[in-house]
């Protein structure tokens, strides 16, 4: 009796084990509470503070650091505030755009970055920004005795094409860029050219939005 009893006890308890193993918290479903203090259950499991050592995939914000006035292209941020108004001011990053040739195009701005796309002709450029990463620590050691040897605006990028579409990459003044420029598809004349044009092109964006800088 007492084996049969405790033979019962654990097949009714093996579907919890896995959740026995969490630090904090119950496993009954998406309504289960969550004991971590501060938690809130509608935050994903990804982005909640954690402590000890980061194990690799961790989402974290980067703290951009913002152009000054000075900085901006007057005509270009003139242009830009004129058509989305205090729109600009909701976007997490700094804005950068072209200064001329791809008219107002559109911009979209989320919590944790933006987005501008705008055509010419057959060729359609955009950029997107973020200020936010994936942690990876076992990758540091690799990136650090890799030599990127691409550069643009100073900066360590990576270049690369798939079909049609020229796409750059760098980090610049905290943020995460990438710039793609569509060039209509691999058979398409232009896009022999394509990286080249790429290249000015990101070279030649400006800045649209900037900060006071604290004393």
């Amino acid at each position: 009796m007492g084996e049969r009893r405790k033979t019962s006890f654990v097949t009714a308890l093996a579907p919890w084990l896995p959740c026995l193993a969490l630090a904090a918290g119950a496993c009954a479903g998406e309504d289960a509470a969550v004991s971590a203090a501060g938690h809130d259950r509608s935050t994903p499991w990804t982005t909640r503070p954690v402590r000890g050592r980061v194990m690799g995939g961790e989402r974290v914000d980067r703290i951009p650091s913002w152009p000054g006035p000075g900085d901006l292209d007057a005509k270009t941020a003139a242009r830009a505030r004129a058509r989305w108004g205090e729109h600009l001011d909701d976007a997490p990053a700094p804005v950068l755009l072209p200064p001329a040739g791809w008219g107002e195009g559109e911009l979209m701005v989320g919590p944790r970055w933006w987005a501008w796309s705008a055509t010419s002709g057959a060729d359609r450029f955009s950029i997107q920004a973020s200020v936010q990463a994936h942690v990876y620590p076992e990758l540091a050691p690799a990136l650090r005795r890799a030599k990127i040897r691409d550069r643009l605006r100073g900066h360590p990028a990576t270049l690369s094409r798939s079909e049609g579409i020229w796409s750059a990459t760098w980090i610049e003044r905290g943020v995460a860029f990438t710039a793609e420029l569509d060039c209509g598809g691999p058979t398409v004349p232009a896009c022999a050219e394509g990286e080249a044009r790429l290249r000015e092109l990101v070279e030649g964006l400006v800045w649209v939005t900037a900060r006071e800088v604290e004393p």
